[in-house]
C-alpha cells in the first residue's frame, strides 16, 4: 500500500532543509511519528551529512550527534538499524598501525600482522 505524507512532513525530509537545530528536531519528531504509524516501512535511518559538519549550517560536535542518534533509536524503540551518513574521504584517509611484536605468542611476526589485518578488515564489514 503507499504511503501518502502531508507536505510539511515531505518539506522536512528534503535534502538541505536543515537550517537550525529546531529543524533538526523537526526531522527526528516526523522520523518518529512514521516509525509510531508505519513500523513495519522503516527499513533504516541515517542521521547527519555533511551538512552537520561543514560549517553551512554550523558545526555540530560528535556528543551532539550522538545525542540525535541516540534519539532516534528510542523512538523506534532501537528495532530499526540506525546508521551515520559520512564522506568517502573520511573512511579513505583513515589511517592504522599495527605492530605486531606487542602481541603475545610463538606465531612469526609476519603471520600476526596477516592475523590482526584480517581482523581489522572482518571488524569493517
Amino acid at each position: 500500500m503507499p504511503h501518502t505524507y502531508k507536505q510539511p512532513q515531505l518539506e522536512a525530509l528534503k535534502p538541505n532543509a536543515i537550517l537550525s537545530t529546531c529543524a533538526i528536531d523537526s526531522e527526528i519528531q516526523v522520523v518518529c511519528d512514521g516509525y509510531s504509524s508505519y513500523p513495519d516501512a522503516i527499513v533504516a535511518v541515517y542521521v547527519g551529512n555533511e551538512d552537520l559538519v561543514n560549517g553551512d549550517y554550523d558545526t555540530f560536535s560528535a556528543d551532539t550527534l550522538s545525542g540525535y542518534i541516540w534519539q532516534v533509536k528510542e523512538c523506534t524503540s532501537n528495532t530499526v538499524p540506525v546508521g551515520l551518513v559520512q564522506h568517502i574521504n573520511e573512511w579513505l584517509n583513515a589511517d592504522v598501525n599495527i605492530y605486531p611484536l606487542f602481541t603475545q605468542g610463538d606465531d612469526t611476526s609476519v603471520f600476526k600482522l596477516e592475523t590482526q589485518w584480517a581482523q581489522i578488515l572482518a571488524a569493517g564489514s
